[in-house]
């Protein structure tokens, strides 16, 4: 079984920036998108181009708080979730020094009308 965690291939390195780009299609309006993410690193989350989401997500011991966006898609067609993630390389006051990764799950269209 593959691994959950993404990150981009190859040695990580202080202030690296990645970005994961996801595109689907909706069939109807007003569909409504859960978008899960979980990152020990910076990162924000876009939905056809629109901020809709940011973090690090906190952790407590090794278990992570996930966090669900919920997007309205107002018209059918082709939509984009992008994320920009940013690993400081650093252990900082909020971050502890630790590998960079993101968890995503891909959008789970369900519609709303």
């Amino acid at each position: 079984m593959a691994s959950p965690y993404v990150w981009a291939p190859g040695n990580q390195t202080p202030d690296q920036h990645v970005a994961f780009r996801l595109t689907f299609n909706t069939t109807v309006a007003n569909t409504s998108v859960n978008i899960d993410h979980v990152c020990v690193s910076w990162y924000n989350v876009f939905a056809d181009g629109a901020y809709v989401a940011e973090g690090p997500t906190r952790f407590i011991g090794s278990t992570p708080f996930f966090a669900t966006t919920q997007v309205v898609l107002k018209a059918p067609g082709k939509h984009v979730v992008a994320i920009h993630a940013h690993s400081a390389g650093v252990q900082t006051r909020i971050l502890l020094q630790s590998p960079a990764c993101l968890l995503y799950t891909s959008p789970s269209p369900r519609d709303r009308g």
